[in-house]
């Protein structure tokens, strides 16, 4: 979770200034674009040791990594346990590339050993718990890289029994992280998820059922999961991990949180959605915003975004703004009216919203000021007297109490009054290579590295567009460009029909997405675009998504929904229903 805004510098202002399915179908096979076999070709060695490796059965470095006789009993918790699994053969960080497996213990049967406090277990096809037995049981991995920092491995038990007593299997997998850049915690994930599913008949659970989740950072790199299954772009990668060779790194579910993703086009979707927030820029920085805001619109309109009647959405020229208007701009104006209507009609009024949510906007002095009576905390008494506030500065919000609905003039009016741009213009890839993601796409010489196209066409022509146009085609180690590993973490490299790598990989079946929608980290398009992507991906099954009100970069739910509880339901809802349909 970014606590801490990255601001561009003043030099870099100058600068500026100077010019401005897995669907998961069974039996799919990810399609090979040129991309892929260009990565391919570069790792020619590392292939040959794929066609040549035993099979998953005899592979040597692998073979009972879960050792059944080195379980240990947390007692109180009823949870069988084992922590310190490596999941590669040749971790570049030892430390983080380890698991860490609880379990369920009415799913094992086990014997206790007579030299020390280890248990030999064997999964139990005799009993359930809830709705889960062994054969359908989910295995969920947390993805806790907020700014896609590092995961730490687990040294130690930790409680983890809402998920052991829903019949769940939980496994934390350390993962490298934003020191190693981009693609190397994914990159891991995938290597522990394959050794996983090697290791099934150690495990009480179904290793179909994967399930990943994550906030922010950890939300991108769930849905980079999600989207990337089996892609034969992170081979090399994995090869040099020493991951297995054999099995799949797909994904049944995604449950991401605010996911910072979308790094194709994230900066100039930020301009067209806040961009024109800003107070105090130069003139030479307006007109790049506003370019950017161009682009992002001519973005959307090759992209080939549907939603759920399957109708086209597109934008369109406007009088006011910049793109202001069409289908598409419609689309996510509803998507914010439909959030305030949930909000209002779910929320148990007297509401005390929390005190930083009067620093945003039109209500920047940090005192709340509208007629009525308030008690000393700021708490709103009614809905009317919430909708009075919001409305204190200028009419924006309309509500019809009878149908619980509501209207408002314009996303610019959501904008300025809760979701103002609080990052300078070149909001992911900075102008002086200073954001966090210019740090993950960065080269093994340490140098932060550009990575954004769109950005870099709209600065062909100033002296800083050499330097966009080199940085895209700068190598790693393994001879791959910064552009093709900005494609491995962009999900939508994988979900758009647009795009060269769409049907290259399994996608997964299950999308559950929720924006904290009043977060300054990234556009609201962020999550939209998203779930649209996975809501016309052929095999995807359901794509759920909510954008909740008064909520910033949190594992926002709609009131009343404790984060985990809403996570574990939906879990097991998906999971019941791909058992129904088969039956």
């Amino acid at each position: 979770m970014r606590k801490k805004i990255l601001l561009l510098s003043i030099a870099a202002a100058a600068i500026f200034a100077g010019y401005v399915a897995y669907t998961y179908n069974h039996g799919d096979t990810p399609t090979n674009t040129d991309e892929q076999k260009q990565i391919a070709g570069k790792s020619q060695k590392a292939d040959a040791k794929i066609e040549t490796a035993e099979p998953i059965e005899s592979a040597p470095q692998f073979s009972d990594r879960i050792d059944k006789t080195k379980w240990l009993k947390n007692k109180e918790h009823h949870v069988y346990y084992q922590i310190g699994i490596p999941y590669c053969s040749k971790p570049v960080a030892p430390e983080l590339e380890k698991l860490a497996i609880f379990v369920p213990s009415k799913f094992m049967k086990c014997k206790k050993r007579k030299k020390d406090t280890t248990y030999t277990c064997e999964p139990n096809k005799n009993t359930n718990i809830g709705k889960f037995n062994i054969e359908n049981a989910p295995i969920i991995i947390p993805v806790e890289t907020p700014d896609y920092a590092a995961m730490p491995a687990l040294t130690e038990y930790k409680d983890f029994t809402k998920y052991t007593q829903a019949g769940y299997v939980y496994v934390h997998a350390g993962c490298r992280g934003i020191e190693h850049g981009a693609p190397a915690g994914v990159t891991d994930l995938k290597a522990a998820i394959r050794f996983l599913r090697h290791s099934k008949d150690s495990i009480p659970a179904n290793s179909d059922n994967v399930y990943v989740f994550g906030l922010g950072g950890g939300g991108g790199q769930s849905a980079v999961l999600g989207a990337s299954g089996d892609s034969p772009l992170y081979q090399p990668y994995l090869q040099e991990i020493g991951a297995l060779n054999y099995g799949s790194d797909a994904v049944r579910g995604v449950m991401a949180w605010s996911p910072l993703t979308n790094f194709e086009s994230a900066n100039e979707a930020y301009e067209w959605n806040m961009g024109y927030t800003r107070k105090g820029v130069t003139q030479n920085q307006h007109e790049l915003s506003n370019r950017m805001a161009r682009a992002y619109a001519d973005y959307v309109n090759n992209i080939g975004f549907r939603d759920e009647e399957n109708r086209p959405l597109m934008l369109q020229y406007s009088d006011r703004g910049i793109y202001q208007a069409g289908t598409y701009y419609d689309y996510l104006k509803s998507v914010i009216e439909t959030s305030i209507s949930e909000f209002l009609d779910k929320m148990g009024f007297p509401y005390t919203p929390p005190r930083d949510e009067y620093k945003f906007g039109q209500f920047s002095s940090g005192e709340v000021k509208i007629e009525g009576e308030l008690d000393p905390q700021g708490t709103f008494l009614t809905r009317r007297q919430y909708l009075k506030y919001l409305n204190s500065r200028r009419k924006w919000i309309g509500y019809d109490f009878m149908q619980g609905k509501t209207v408002i003039r314009s996303i610019d009016d959501f904008t300025q009054s809760f979701k103002p741009a609080t990052k300078e213009i070149g909001a992911f890839d900075a102008i002086n290579r200073q954001q966090l993601e210019n740090k993950l796409f960065r080269t093994d010489d340490g140098q932060n590295r550009h990575f954004d196209e769109l950005t870099m066409k709209i600065l062909q022509e100033h002296p800083k567009g050499k330097e966009y146009a080199d940085d895209m085609v700068a190598t790693d180690r393994l001879g791959i460009t910064v552009a093709q590993r900005r494609n491995m973490y962009s999900p939508l490299y994988y979900m758009s029909p647009s795009s060269q790598g769409f049907h290259s990989s399994k996608v997964a079946s299950f999308w559950r997405i929720r924006s904290g929608i009043n977060q300054t980290e990234t556009a609201l398009t962020t999550e939209v675009n998203l779930y649209l992507a996975a809501l016309r991906f052929p095999g995807v099954k359901n794509a759920d998504f909510k954008a909740i009100w008064a909520e910033k970069n949190t594992m926002a739910e709609e009131p009343g929904l404790e984060p985990e509880d809403a996570f574990i339901a939906w879990v097991t809802d998906t999971i019941q229903n791909i058992w129904w349909n088969q039956d």
